[in-house]
This record gives C-alpha cells, structure tokens and sequence, in this order.
C-alpha cells in the first residue's frame, strides 16, 4: 500500500476513536464537581491548625459546608452547565453575570479541568467575606 493511504487510514481510525470517545454532559458535571469538591475541602481545611488540634466542631462545620457546596453545586450544574461539543473534543461551561467561562475539556473520553483550587478559594473566600484567609 501507498504511505499516503495508510496514513490517511490511521488518520481517520484516530479520527473516530475521539469521536466514539467524546465525554458527554453528566462526564463532565461530574469532573467538574469532584474537582470543586476537592477544592473545597481544602479551603475548609486549610488553616494553621493540625488534623488533631481541631475541634470536634471545626471539624463538623467542614464536613456541613462540604456537603452544602455539593448539592448547590450539584443544582447549579445541572441546570446552568452548557455544553459544547465539536465531535472531536467537548467543553463544558457556565455563564457568571454577563461572563462565559469555560470549566472543562474532555477528550478521548477523560475531562480535564480549567480551574484549580487557588481559583476556587479565591472565589469562596470573596463570597463568605475573607473568612478563608489564613
């Protein structure tokens, strides 16, 4: 066979393989919540103190907000996450006030996403009103 014909052919099977394997919306709802799952744990947990010297009650108020920011977040994507798919890859994003920003990639059926945790306490700690800052 000619070079150019296989090469056309692996072309194509590469092709189909990332349109086969596009993640869809629930891939990347889900992407994005353990990612800001993840973040927020983090922000609740991140302060001076060691695992030990928390109280009971710090303790309780992590474990309450992390499951309060979850099913928000939950409801939130599930309504408002917009999806856009161009066969070959897919984005997720979700409109702030009159921004579009942009949360997720997906890619041969893995979503990768565009914020990290910095990002995501930046955004509590101006929501709640410093209250993060250590």
């Amino acid at each position: 066979m000619n070079k150019k014909i296989i090469a056309a052919i692996i072309l194509l099977a590469i092709i189909l393989v990332a349109v086969v394997t596009c993640p869809d919306k629930q891939a990347h709802q889900d992407a994005v919540i353990a990612e800001m799952n993840s973040a927020v744990k983090h922000a609740l947990n991140d302060n001076d103190s060691t695992e030990q010297e928390k109280s009971d009650l710090e303790k309780g108020f992590a474990a309450l907000g992390t499951m309060f920011v979850q099913k928000a977040l939950e409801a939130t994507l599930e309504s408002n996450l917009e999806l856009s798919n161009y066969f070959l890859f897919s984005t997720s994003s979700i409109e702030t006030g009159d921004e579009k920003q942009t949360l997720s990639i997906g890619f041969l059926g893995h979503v990768f996403t565009t914020f990290d945790r910095d990002d995501v306490k930046e955004k509590l700690d101006e929501a709640i009103g410093g209250g993060l800052s250590t």
